[in-house]
């Protein structure tokens, strides 16, 4: 069977280093990336652009969570998500393991074709082992698996990643302190995992009130990319082709009794409810937004 991992919002995908490694940075980042930052924006007479608040999380159906076989990891509700679950990265260099299947080996790079930044020369030694990735909340290594892209809302794309399964997808820090287990019969296209780097408001509570936030609070998430470089001015948006497929978006349950529907920000999120079967009331499904986040994955270099 095939398990498919999506990386949502900002999330750098860096094809330099062996193995491919997703990056997703801290946001707000520390007083000292902070300051190097300010202080290179200062010499081109440039404001630091206002981004929200981030939080790096893995997400996944509740009921592929393996809690006997897990370590070290308690996961919590996605939101108002019944069935779907987080743990929330602070850190950790992660890997995903299948065992018993055959996966390609190494990641096809020439297949791999997610918007690239384009003003940026390279990666600061804050988001590379050198510094032990300190400038980011979770290093995800991507040794092997099919890696591609979907499209998201807009103009987003997404990477994604197919990995060949039989009974268990291990996710598990370098050292193996911490392991997540997930059965891979509960896992398939419609109830992927999630690898996710969206606005902390929107993690915590995914609801149609859930944003603080609306369009005119906040500057384009993708400066961030920017950061994460040694060029933090840059000024292109990261942009590429659109790909073959669209990503799906998961179907999430909510409380009993949440009868409210409607949108929220279309640019950090969007979020609808479809109607059920009268008898199923309590079951309506959700369009959840952590498919929808405005930032999407971009490729280094």
């Amino acid at each position: 069977m095939s398990v498919l991992i999506e990386f949502v919002g900002l999330v750098m995908l860096t094809t330099q280093t062996t193995p491919v490694q997703a990056l997703l940075p801290r946001v707000p980042m520390s007083q000292r990336i902070q300051a190097d930052v300010k202080a290179k924006l200062l010499v081109a007479k440039k404001e630091i652009p206002n981004v929200p608040n981030h939080v790096a999380i893995i997400a996944f159906p509740t009921d592929a969570y393996d809690e006997q076989a897990s370590q070290d990891w308690t996961p919590t509700t996605l939101g108002k998500a019944r069935n779907y679950s987080k743990v929330v990265l602070d850190g950790e260099h992660l890997v995903f393991e299948t065992p018993l299947a055959k996966n390609p080996t190494p990641v096809d790079r020439e297949k791999f074709a997610i918007p690239r930044l384009k003003d940026a020369s390279e990666l600061t030694e804050y988001f590379q082992a050198s510094l032990n990735y300190v400038g980011a909340a979770g290093v995800v290594d991507i040794p092997s698996g099919v890696l591609t892209q979907c499209n998201g809302i807009g103009t987003r794309i997404d990477a994604l990643l197919t990995l060949a399964a039989k009974d268990t997808v291990i996710i598990h820090t370098l050292d193996y302190k911490k392991k997540l287990v997930l059965k891979a019969a509960k896992l398939n296209e419609d109830r992927r995992i999630y690898v996710a780097n969206v606005p902390a408001d929107y993690a915590n509570t995914p609801t149609v009130t859930g944003q603080t936030l609306n369009q005119f609070d906040h500057d384009d998430h993708w400066h961030v990319f920017y950061w994460m470089t040694t060029n933090p001015n840059g000024t292109t948006p990261p942009y590429g082709p659109k790909a073959d497929c669209d990503c799906d978006r998961p179907i999430m349950t909510p409380p009993p009794h949440d009868s409210k529907v409607g949108t929220s920000n279309a640019r950090m999120a969007t979020i609808s409810q479809q109607p059920s079967p009268p008898r199923s009331a309590q079951r309506q499904t959700v369009i959840n937004g952590i498919t929808t986040a405005e930032c999407g994955s971009t490729q280094w270099p």
